[in-house]
C-alpha cells in the first residue's frame, strides 16, 4: 500500500508540473523519495567475549530527481539529488540545463501499465517491524558460533540491520512503492597464539536475516584464520578441475544474464539473442549437467524481487536458458524502442536447476580437484566472459583421499567453457546480496556446488 508522500515530495511535484508548462523542451521527470532506518552495533573483545561498545540508530530521507528534455531532434537526460534545504526551483532548473546538454536518440517515456502491479514481498518484514527481536536472535547466533570457534580470538565485529522504503512518481502517472531490508555483518579474528601479526576480516550481507547463516560463516572465518601460515601455493596448470560454491555460481550466472540484455545489442557489445546455444550439446563430457535458468521476480524476500522493472514495466517471470539455449532476450522500454522490439519486462532472481550429485559425489568425480573455499576478489569480464582471482583459501584433494590447504596463485576461467562441462549438486544454496555503491544486487537460488571440468587454469609455483 502506498503511503502518502511527504509535504516536501508534494512540493517538488508541484514545482515540476509548473516547470513543464514553462520550459518547452522539458517533457518528463521521475522523482524518488527514499527513507532509511538503521540500527548499528559495533563490538569489541572484552575479556574473551564480544561486547557492544557503540550503538547507533540512524534515520534518513533523500530525494532523487531525473528529468527528460527533447529539442525535436534528440532527447536529453539529467539527474541530481535534492535536499530539503535547497531552493527546489533552482535545482530543477539546474537539472533541466544538464539534460539539454545530453543528446540521445528519442524514445517515448513509459505510460502506466494497463494491468496492475502484482503483490510481491520485497523485504524481511521482521527486520522492518521487529528489528530488536532480529538483533537479539542474531547476537545469540554470533555468541554460539564464537564459542565453538576454538583457538582463535575475535577482535571486533559490526552488525547493521537496515530497512528502507522507496516511492516513485513520474509525470506520465507511474506510481511505485517498495519496501526493502538488509543485514550487514563484519567480523575480524586472529589465531590465539603469541606474537600474532595476521588478522582475517570477513563480511557477510543479505536482504534477509534468515539467509545469513552466521554460524557457518563464522566457523569458516575461523578455519581461514587457523590456516594462515599452514598453506602452500598451487602448482601452475593449464587445465584444472575446481569445485565452487553458490557465491561463485551466482557471479558466473549474472555475467551470463548480462549477455542477454538488449542494451548490449544496441551498443554493439557481445550479446546473446533468443535461439542461440551457449555450449555444444554434442561434445560434452559424460555426466555434465544441463544449465537451466529462470528469472523470477516474485520470490518472497529476495533482493531481485519486485512488482515492476526499473522503468516501471510490470515484472514478468520467464525461463531464459534451457539446457544452454537462450529462450528470451531481456527487452526494456527505451532500448526496445530503439531496436523496434516489444518490451517484455522479464526480470528477477536467478533460479538455476540443481542436478542429482551430492557434495561428496562432486569431490570424487575427477582427480586432484581444487575446492575453492574463498576467492580474494572474483572479477568477471562480461565483455570477454572470462574471470580471474587470487585464491584466498582452497583445498587440493589427492587421489588417496587426503587434501592440502592452498593459498595464493591466480586462477582464471572462461564462462562459456565452464558451463559446457559443469556438474551441479542436488542441494540448494541461496545468495541474497543487496546492492551497494560498488556491486549490483544478486539474487540466486540454485546448486550449492558446481564442479567445473573445463576452461580453468591456475598460475602458481
Amino acid at each position: 500500500m502506498h503511503p502518502n508522500p511527504s509535504d516536501f515530495f508534494q512540493s517538488c511535484v508541484t514545482l515540476l508540473k509548473e516547470s513543464e508548462q514553462e520550459v518547452s523542451e522539458f517533457i518528463g521527470w521521475e522523482l524518488i523519495e527514499t527513507t532509511r532506518n538503521s540500527i548499528q552495533y559495533l563490538y569489541q573483545n572484552n575479556n574473551g567475549k564480544l561486547s557492544a561498545h557503540q550503538k547507533r540508530t540512524v534515520e534518513a530521507i533523500s530525494y532523487h530527481l531525473e528529468v527528460f528534455t527533447n529539442n525535436g531532434e534528440t532527447m536529453g537526460t539529467g539527474s541530481l539529488n535534492i535536499q530539503v534545504f535547497h531552493d527546489i526551483k533552482h535545482r530543477i532548473n539546474i537539472v533541466i540545463e544538464m539534460a539539454k546538454n545530453s543528446h540521445n536518440p528519442s524514445w517515448n517515456l513509459l505510460e502506466p501499465p494497463a494491468e496492475p502491479y502484482p503483490e510481491v514481498i520485497t523485504a524481511d518484514f521482521e527486520i522492518v517491524n521487529n528489528v530488536n527481536s532480529v538483533l537479539n536472535k542474531l547476537e545469540g547466533e554470533i555468541e554460539d558460533a564464537i564459542s565453538e570457534s576454538k583457538n582463535v580470538i575475535v577482535n571486533s565485529a559490526e552488525l547493521f540491520l537496515n530497512s528502507n522504503s522507496i516511492q516513485r512518481y513520474t509525470n506520465t502517472g507511474i506510481k511505485t512503492y517498495k519496501v526493502g531490508s538488509n543485514v550487514y555483518f563484519e567480523i575480524a579474528m586472529e589465531a590465539d597464539q603469541e606474537n600474532n601479526t595476521q588478522e582475517v576480516l570477513n563480511i557477510k550481507t543479505s536482504l534477509s536475516a534468515n539467509d545469513l547463516n552466521l554460524k557457518d560463516f563464522i566457523l569458516k572465518t575461523a578455519q581461514e584464520t587457523l590456516a594462515l601460515g599452514h598453506t602452500s601455493e598451487p602448482k601452475t596448470s593449464e587445465d584444472v578441475n575446481i569445485l565452487v560454491n553458490e557465491d561463485v555460481i551466482a557471479d558466473l550466472c549474472l555475467a551470463l544474464q548480462s549477455q542477454i540484455s538488449c542494451v548490449r545489442e544496441y551498443h554493439r557489445l557481445p550479446y546473446l539473442q533468443a535461439g542461440q546455444q551457449i555450449y555444444d550439446l554434442k561434445n560434452r563430457k559424460k555426466g555434465s549437467s544441463p544449465l537451466n535458468i529462470t528469472l523470477d521476480p516474485f520470490l518472497p524476500a529476495m533482493t531481485d524481487s519486485s512488482a515492476y522493472t526499473r522503468e516501471g514495466l510490470v515484472a514478468k517471470k520467464a525461463q531464459i536458458i534451457n539446457d544452454g539455449k537462450v529462450m528470451f532476450q531481456l527487452i526494456n522500454n527505451r532500448f526496445g524502442q530503439y531496436l523496434k522490439k516489444e518490451p517484455n519486462g522479464i526480470t528477477g532472481n536467478m533460479l538455476v536447476d540443481t542436478d542429482a550429485y551430492s557434495y561428496e559425489d562432486l569431490k570424487t568425480k575427477e582427480e586432484n580437484i581444487i575446492e575453492i573455499i574463498k576467492f580474494s576478489s572474483l572479477l568477471v569480464n562480461s565483455q570477454k566472459m572470462t574471470w580471474s582471482s587470487e585464491i584466498k583459501l582452497a583445498k587440493q584433494y589427492h587421489s588417496d583421499g587426503t587434501y592440502t590447504m592452498i593459498k595464493g596463485g591466480v586462477m582464471s576461467g572462461n564462462v562459456w567453457d565452464n558451463f559446457a562441462d559443469a556438474m551441479f549438486s542436488s542441494n540448494t544454496g541461496i545468495v541474497n546480496f543487496p546492492p551497494n555503491s560498488y556491486n549490483d544486487a544478486k539474487g540466486y537460488v540454485g546448486p550449492a556446488w558446481m564442479l567445473i571440468r573445463k576452461g580453468v587454469s591456475v598460475v602458481g609455483v
